[in-house]
């Protein structure tokens, strides 16, 4: 899950809820085959930094990468979050580029958990998730494709230009800002927002592509 690190109410709501054995928790990690994991960014304020160590060091689930945790960096956080999926916390890669926080027991846990999975879903930590459904149209996807082909899965986003307007500075829309020197074309490809869930292939795919870019 994608999470801020002062969104210390929104990850204990979720551990109260839907990522705990109580409150029907047990049933939707079943359900959807999977553990829920919060994947952040760095905090430039040091008492938030000092809490998140905390947090992570007593429950095991909070993974920190590297660089500041911001709007703009969300396309880092993403690929973190492909680089875990596909090869598990093996500090050995990860010593030079990322900062991953947990307990040294719960590491091998993620690292045998995750090494068996097909598949992995992302989701923001303010989001809910029908997981009966999800788990349904995931269950489809797989029955139907061959050996070596994978799926992606989300709500698409119809093509549309990005914001030029300088006045959206200061605003809460300020940080959908794409200045032309980033990104010249005058209508982005159709893309996926918010959830989406894709295969292991899929997402071997994508993170080996964004490389060689």
């Amino acid at each position: 899950m994608h999470s801020s690190p002062d969104h210390f109410s929104h990850r204990r709501s979720l551990r109260e809820t839907f990522c705990s054995p109580c409150s029907g928790g047990e049933e939707f990690r079943e359900i959807l085959s999977c553990e829920c994991l919060f994947v952040l960014g760095l905090s430039n304020d040091e008492e938030v930094s000092l809490r998140v160590e905390e947090e992570a060091e007593e429950f095991g689930d909070v993974l920190v990468e590297d660089f500041l945790d911001s709007y703009n960096n969300l396309t880092l956080k993403s690929l973190f979050m492909l680089k875990h999926f596909l090869e598990g916390p093996n500090r050995d890669v990860y010593s030079h580029i990322v900062k991953v926080i947990f307990y040294k027991k719960r590491s091998f846990f993620i690292h045998i958990f995750i090494r068996e999975k097909r598949s992995f879903r992302q989701v923001d930590d303010d989001a809910f998730i029908n997981a009966n459904r999800l788990q349904e149209m995931i269950l489809e996807e797989e029955q139907s494709l061959g050996p070596e082909e994978g799926f992606l899965l989300g709500l698409i986003t119809p093509r549309q230009a990005p914001a030029r307007d300088t006045a959206l500075l200061g605003s809460n829309k300020g940080k959908f800002l794409m200045p032309r020197y980033l990104y010249p074309k005058d209508e982005y490809p159709e893309y996926m927002v918010g959830y989406y869930a894709m295969s292991k292939e899929a997402a071997d795919c994508i993170f080996k592509v964004d490389m060689r870019e």
